[in-house]
């Protein structure tokens, strides 16, 4: 495949492996991967988080445990911020959004201040600000690929929060795919109706996994590799 394509386009890449000319270490979009005994390691940039922390002025503050927080009622007293600071807002949310791809545990709390990227508010920079924090308190996240028995099948594991956006009354669809042991994906999305009950949501959630995991699974079969697929639901 890669004789083909060096035939069309000039091409240039770089061998990850432990035999002799390949290389234990390589850069890719700014992703370190890493070539170890036990498998194969991945790592975001964490040059994001430092531009976060500096955006906001927050360099060295306390951190926290958690990204965000459960809103019990809609914000009172939200008011637009001023367009400077708006402007300081988009820039940090979309390093978080790219930072998202790569750090599971914040793809809720990116998607819920992205949703109001277009005008922050005073309401987006509180939960930005808590999004930095723990960012402050955990800068690194490294993924283990640990070396497995090629799995028989693909899991997606599917949930969803009914109602949990206070002010729009909307759900959050929640999944992941593994092969094996190994997270391949995940997401984080607003339902685009309001949904009626929490069955009704779970379904919506469901729904969309089995979408996702479907669309791994047919990238999987142009690879040559025939793999079964299930999806898991809580409800």
């Amino acid at each position: 495949c890669r004789r083909e394509l060096e035939k069309a386009f000039e091409c240039k890449g770089t061998i990850l492996g432990h035999d002799e000319g390949e290389e234990q270490e390589v850069i890719y979009l700014n992703r370190i991967i890493r070539w170890e005994e036990h498998g194969i390691t991945y790592e975001a940039d964490d040059r994001h988080v430092t531009n976060i922390l500096r955006e906001l002025g927050m360099e060295g503050c306390s951190g926290v445990s958690t990204p965000g927080q459960v809103e019990k009622d809609a914000p009172e007293g939200d008011v637009a911020l001023s367009a400077g600071q708006q402007s300081t807002m988009r820039r940090v949310i979309a390093i978080c959004n790219y930072l998202a791809q790569d750090v599971p545990g914040i793809g809720y709390s990116v998607k819920e201040v992205a949703r109001t990227m277009a005008a922050p508010t005073t309401a987006t920079a509180s939960k930005v600000k808590r999004l930095a924090r723990f960012l402050c308190n955990y800068p690194r996240q490294i993924h283990k690929f640990c070396w497995q028995t090629p799995p028989k099948g693909i899991t997606v594991q599917s949930d969803s929060d009914w109602a949990g956006c206070r002010a729009t009354r909307r759900s959050t669809s929640g999944g992941a795919v593994y092969l094996g042991n190994h997270l391949v994906k995940h997401w984080s999305k607003t339902q685009t109706n309001v949904t009626l009950s929490s069955a009704e949501a779970e379904l919506v959630a469901l729904v969309k996994s089995s979408t996702e995991g479907l669309g791994v699974q047919t990238l999987l079969r142009e690879m040559g590799e025939q793999k079964s697929l299930a999806v898991e639901t809580d409800s």
